[in-house]
């Protein structure tokens, strides 16, 4: 009986320290500058703002393009938003475009955007994007340089100083 509870006890915590790791890593926000898609030109996201507005790599040719992955039901998705709208707010990032991604069905993003108004364009993706560019937690952020080339990729929430110091060198190398 005693073993049992022991054996039962040692299971649980071991699957608590894995669950802990996979979750550190998918939130502790790791820079990606070397992966397998980084120099690529980014497949084309065929994607349709809520507003309406097409989103695809010809609308984004000549500006420095953040892609932000995201969903409602995520707390670091959600903490991130103000500095994401703030920073794609400053006049420095004029000739930025910056697009929430999620899964999500679009009724579900307008019910959210339309009480939380993000400051940004959202737009909802049948999954095709994500696979093709290998979103495996949320939030995750892929910067586009003005030529369309992946250039980094964030895994995990931002703050602002950090967005500004991932995509500053990428404004200042593509003439936009």
């Amino acid at each position: 009986m005693r073993r049992t509870f022991f054996l039962r006890g040692l299971t649980v915590f071991a699957a608590s320290v894995v669950v802990g790791q996979l979750v550190s890593r998918a939130t502790s926000g790791a820079l990606d500058r070397g992966g397998p898609l980084l120099g690529t030109v980014a497949p084309e996201p065929a994607l349709v703002t809520l507003e309406g507005s097409p989103v695809t790599l010809e609308s984004l040719r000549g500006h420095v393009a953040v892609l932000n992955f995201w969903a409602t039901w995520c707390p670091g998705c959600r903490s991130e938003m103000p500095a994401l709208a703030q920073f794609a707010a400053a006049p420095s990032h004029h000739s930025l475009r910056l697009v929430g991604v999620s899964m999500e069905e679009p009724d579900v993003l307008k019910a959210f955007a339309s009480k939380r108004a993000p400051g940004y364009p959202f737009s909802s993706s049948p999954g095709a994007l994500e696979r093709r560019l290998e979103i495996q937690a949320l939030p995750t952020t892929v910067i586009l340089d003005a030529t369309g080339h992946v250039v980094a990729r964030h895994v995990g929430s931002m703050t602002q100083d950090e967005l500004e110091a991932i995509v500053r060198p990428v404004i200042g190398t593509s003439h936009c």
